[in-house]
């Protein structure tokens, strides 16, 4: 065995270990709320929401979109693309569970972190970015924040 197969090797153990510690953390983050929707859906697609979200946090990136399709083959292989492209639509057009579901943890996990941080003795401060979420088509979408584009201000003079 030559030093470059035993070095990579060893870095293959290591990227092993740390997908292990990601996924044991995302799991930890999110089982109440897998817990939550596998009393609303079946356990089915909960498996897949939780690898769903694995997918997305593993390859997003800041200048390429996802698609449905990229999706589907990144959660089951390239292979199955067609496969886990229909997983990932039954769990998004069930509807036995809602997006609120998500926001309502979301925001559960803010406030008891806030909380955890106020007993501690410490200063909590909520960071806005300044970023948009856009949809010009609506002039008052709900969950959506004001927005910075010329299309927006165009409809915003009707």
């Amino acid at each position: 065995m030559s030093k470059d197969s035993v070095k990579v090797g060893i870095r293959t153990d290591e990227v092993k270990q740390e997908a292990s510690y990601f996924y044991q953390q995302l799991w930890q983050f999110v089982q109440p709320l897998a817990q939550q929707l596998d009393e609303l859906v079946d356990r089915r697609l909960v498996s897949t929401f939780v690898a769903l979200l694995g997918c997305i946090l593993r390859h997003r990136h800041n200048s390429l979109g996802l698609l449905l399709s990229e999706l589907g083959g990144k959660l089951l292989g390239e292979v199955h693309a067609p496969a886990g492209t229909k997983r990932i639509s039954n769990l998004l057009r069930s509807k036995k569970w809602s997006h609120q579901l998500i926001e309502q943890y979301l925001l559960q996990q803010a406030c008891q972190q806030a909380q955890q941080l106020q007993q501690a003795g410490q200063t909590v401060l909520l960071l806005w970015d300044e970023s948009v979420v856009e949809k010009p088509e609506s002039l008052r979408s709900e969950g959506l924040c004001a927005v910075r584009s010329s299309k927006a201000r165009r409809l915003k003079r009707i």
